[in-house]
């Protein structure tokens, strides 16, 4: 099934979460020392994850209620807290290599989930008007221009 264009900021935010989990498992095989991880961690938390958790929850989440889907929103925001608890975790430069690890994994299969089970349920479940609505409060309070992290420990 071809993704509402309605949806299409949350995918493409979506496309920056699977890079970070990738980066993340990248920095892990090539031995990345942890205070680098834990920037890394850090950096894109405030500047890409905590401003989509965010704009889900604000968002995408009542859509989703309304829908009455309740154990999609049950799970999405379960793993939004699972993933904030391990960042708080991977955001200290002591913590162990499996905190990363986990993140990256939890990062990617969450992603999986909302693209794969929420996000085609809503669109079953939602009219054109709603989408529409939901697309436009979305532009409206999506963050543009978020810096770069400047050390690329993936290439």
């Amino acid at each position: 099934m071809k993704r509402s264009h309605y949806l299409e900021i949350l995918s493409h935010d979506h496309f920056e979460g699977l890079l970070v989990a990738k980066r993340l498992s990248t920095g892990l095989g090539r031995s990345v020392d942890r205070a680098t991880l834990a920037g890394y961690t850090k950096f894109v938390w405030n500047t890409k994850l905590a401003p989509h958790f965010r704009l889900e929850e604000v968002h995408l989440v009542p859509l989703v209620r309304a829908a009455r889907i309740p154990e999609l929103v049950d799970r999405v925001l379960s793993e939004h807290e699972q993933i904030r608890d391990l960042v708080a975790q991977a955001a200290d430069a002591r913590s162990s290599t499996q905190c990363f690890a986990d993140l990256s994994e939890l990062l990617k299969e969450h992603i999986r989930f909302e693209e794969r089970d929420v996000f085609p349920a809503l669109e079953r479940a939602s009219t054109d008007a709603e989408l529409k609505t939901l697309c436009e409060s979305l532009n409206a309070d999506h963050a543009t221009d978020a810096p770069e992290w400047n050390i690329r420990f993936w290439e």
